[in-house]
């Protein structure tokens, strides 16, 4: 890769390093923070929905035999889908954040056995903010985003609703049920798939040692 600094005059690469080490590196922090609460708000949003549902579905009394009922819940959980899509990209912030971050520690304290050159700051800058290259793989963000940011027990809240309403649902015919579960299914589907292959989070994949996933 070409060295991008060797296109700079001498007072170019000051007014650049000026920038990055008083404006750029000051912004991480905020943006640390925002890409925590894009991750923590939705998965808040996401037990509420869910935490309402059961309520809802297993309250004494409680009537989950029509077949709206069952709508809905397939609905709800297009909604939850959609939350995890992103939580995955938050996350995927967050990382990406820190890992700058982490670069500018190591360009700034010029630790013999751990800095890094200009260029190398400069390149970590446009590949993970200009190019908006992900340092995440996109199934280990899935994995992540089901096993360590709370989503597990949110799916296995999901399919035991899932369950239960489909038996509970006496007004609808099996494959009435049957195709409302494969729409909403369907659904879920093309948003993970959309995420994976259109999203600009995953179209370039980059991971750093410098971040132990």
């Amino acid at each position: 890769m070409p060295d991008r600094t060797a296109f700079m005059s001498p007072e170019e690469s000051q007014d650049t390093f000026d920038f990055l080490r008083s404006n750029y590196f000051s912004t991480l922090a905020t943006q640390k923070n925002l890409a925590y609460q894009g991750s923590h708000v939705p998965t808040q949003w996401a037990y509420a929905l869910v935490g309402v549902l059961l309520a809802l579905v297993f309250r004494p009394g409680g009537q989950v035999q029509s077949i709206w009922s069952f709508i809905i819940l397939n609905f709800v959980l297009v909604i939850l889908s959609h939350l995890g899509t992103m939580v995955a990209k938050s996350y995927v912030n967050q990382i990406r954040w820190n890992l700058l971050e982490k670069k500018f520690l190591r360009w700034k304290l010029r630790v013999a056995s751990d800095a890094i050159s200009d260029e190398q700051l400069i390149d970590a800058v446009h590949r993970y903010h200009r190019r908006w290259a992900s340092p995440v793989p996109y199934w280990k963000a899935i994995a992540k985003l089901v096993f360590e940011l709370g989503f597990f027990p949110l799916i296995v809240s999901a399919v035991i609703l899932i369950t239960y309403m489909f038996t509970a649902v006496v007004d609808a015919a099996c494959e009435t049920k049957l195709l409302i579960l494969a729409v909403s299914g369907l659904m879920i589907l093309i948003d993970y798939v959309l995420l994976r292959y259109r999203s600009a989070y995953f179209r370039e994949v980059l991971e750093d040692g410098d971040i132990k996933l």
